[in-house]
């Protein structure tokens, strides 16, 4: 059974606390997307992470196309966790 990923409040939410633009250090792009900071792909193999957790808007992020591309393909997402600490500080790995 898929994941599914942020409702439409919750993307609403995560775009007004990021102010609508890109989260990545210095990119102030408001062409964005909402990121899953610890990957959907975790909670499939690990059990004590749950939905809702992993839908928390705490483990969400705004990146701009660029941005995002680069986390998902070349960033090791425990990377990315510690550069985005203090948004995923009440979600516990």
């Amino acid at each position: 059974m898929p994941i599914k990923g942020f409702n439409k409040k919750q993307k609403e939410f995560i775009h007004r606390r990021d102010n609508g633009q890109c989260q990545f250090l210095g990119c102030k792009s408001r062409g964005t997307q909402v990121h899953h900071i610890v990957p959907k792909s975790y909670a499939k193999k690990e059990l004590h992470w749950s939905l809702a957790k992993i839908n928390n808007v705490n483990n969400g992020v705004l990146l701009c196309a660029e941005h995002h591309r680069r986390v998902t393909c070349v960033v090791d997402w425990r990377d990315f966790v510690k550069y985005f600490e203090s948004k995923v500080k009440s979600i516990v790995l």
